[in-house]
């Protein structure tokens, strides 16, 4: 990084102030989903909330949120292995992904 331009280090730096400001207003939107897919209990719903999670890995990764990135894919690869494994079984147990959900929440 230390061939980038000091404007680009600036920009740089006003985005990741940016993402940290919009991470409690995101972690908010995964609970909407996460509690959306709770009571629907169908595939859609997961897919949502798994989609949002990704994008908060990826996010997180891209902006140095090592912790973050880590904890989020640990619950997309938890959801990933109930909608590919068991979806017709029965729902994720909901007391392991709350208890995930928390540990993100603390950094949020």
């Amino acid at each position: 990084m230390s061939n980038l331009s000091e404007s680009i280090k600036i920009k740089l730096a006003a985005m990741a102030e940016d993402y940290i400001r919009q991470l409690p207003a995101r972690f908010n939107e995964i609970l909407v989903y996460a509690e959306n897919a709770r009571v629907d209990r169908d595939r859609e719903s997961l897919e949502i909330l798994k989609n949002s999670i990704h994008k908060l890995a990826g996010s997180g990764a891209t902006f140095g949120f090592d912790e973050l990135s880590e904890k989020s894919k640990n619950l997309e690869e938890y959801l990933n292995s109930f909608l590919w494994n068991s979806m017709n079984s029965n729902s994720p147990d909901w007391e392991i992904f709350s208890s995930s959900l928390s540990d993100i929440e603390s950094i949020c």
